[in-house]
């Protein structure tokens, strides 16, 4: 889903999933009307059934972040001042809509330099679902290292020179994914299992000097 309330962006996406009526309808910039009758030939629009059950989610969206936040704003505060992890912050100029997701930072100076996949195994150990952020940085991947056979075939939609990326060309994001872990959106559980993945933390920390 897009929402955006700049008009080429708009035409463009209908492009991206549209041809024939529904584009010829919508798409009224010059430079980008020639292709309403065919679109960008990818046909990238939702069926209806996908549609339908998008709007009756929306209907209970509010709902559902205001109790991920919630939940996830206690487990900062819970977990906040214990050495060796950092939680998410939203700064004060920063409006959250919603946590798609919940990382932490793993400082391993602050817990005698334990490696990131002990501390890791420790927690599973005492049933926390707990592991390393599930992807990589997109610069890393494929799409975005030069890799043949990507979109560069696709002269049409890529009218630029696409730079390869290697590893080391964006060391922060990179250091970022190397100390990040996921835990799991909260959202209907009850505070009891948070309070069991605090008291985890708590455990794991306070003996880590058994670990090293």
């Amino acid at each position: 889903m897009l929402i955006t309330n700049n008009q080429e962006i708009y035409e463009k996406a209908v492009l991206l999933g549209h041809f024939n009526m529904r584009a010829i309808r919508t798409v009224h910039l010059k430079h980008l009307k020639k292709f309403a009758e065919t679109g960008y030939g990818l046909n990238y629009r939702m069926h209806p059934l996908g549609g339908a059950m998008a709007l009756v989610q929306f209907s209970k969206l509010d709902e559902r972040i205001q109790l991920r936040n919630d939940k996830l704003n206690y487990l900062s505060k819970q977990l906040s001042g214990l050495p060796g992890i950092r939680t998410p912050i939203t700064r004060t100029h920063v409006t959250r809509g919603a946590f798609y997701g919940y990382k932490i930072r793993y400082i391993s100076s602050e817990l005698n330099n334990l490696e990131i996949e002990l501390f890791v195994k420790a927690m599973q150990a005492e049933g926390v679902l707990i592991k390393g952020t599930g992807y990589k940085p997109l610069h890393l991947t494929a799409l975005f290292s030069g890799t043949p056979d990507g979109l560069d075939n696709f002269s049409y939609s890529l009218p630029y020179t696409r730079k390869a990326y290697n590893e080391g060309d964006l060391p922060i994001s990179e250091k970022i994914y190397s100390v990040s872990l996921s835990l799991p959106t909260f959202t209907y559980e009850p505070y009891s299992i948070i309070d069991e993945y605090v008291s985890a933390f708590e455990k794991v920390i306070n003996n880590v000097e058994k670990l090293v």
